[in-house]
């Protein structure tokens, strides 16, 4: 299990996102997509890290529209480029603490 850790200026705020994918080719696609821009038009990747475990890496708490699986990152990328932001309820976390 990978997981890409991405951080965006996006007009002089910030943003970060957790995506999880299960192969590095997967996290490879994804950081070229952060690369282009964020999840906003204007968002720019600032930094980026990229993480591994032989098991699945689940996270225990994280803001709303934080952490999303490789597809839902995907469509949310997609989605930007038109919508501007990404959609609330999308992500695969909220502020719940994950059991």
């Amino acid at each position: 299990m990978w997981l890409l850790y991405l951080r965006f200026d996006d007009a002089g705020g910030v943003s970060t996102y957790h995506v999880r994918a299960a192969t590095r080719v997967a996290v490879a696609d994804i950081l070229a997509l952060a690369r282009l821009r964020g999840l906003t038009p204007t968002a720019r990747l600032a930094e980026f890290a990229m993480f591994y475990a032989r098991t699945l890496i689940r996270p225990k708490q994280a803001p709303p529209l934080h952490v999303y699986e490789e597809a839902d990152f995907r469509r949310e990328w997609k989605r930007a480029r038109t919508a501007g932001r990404p959609r609330p309820g999308v992500a695969t976390t909220d502020h719940a603490v994950i059991a």
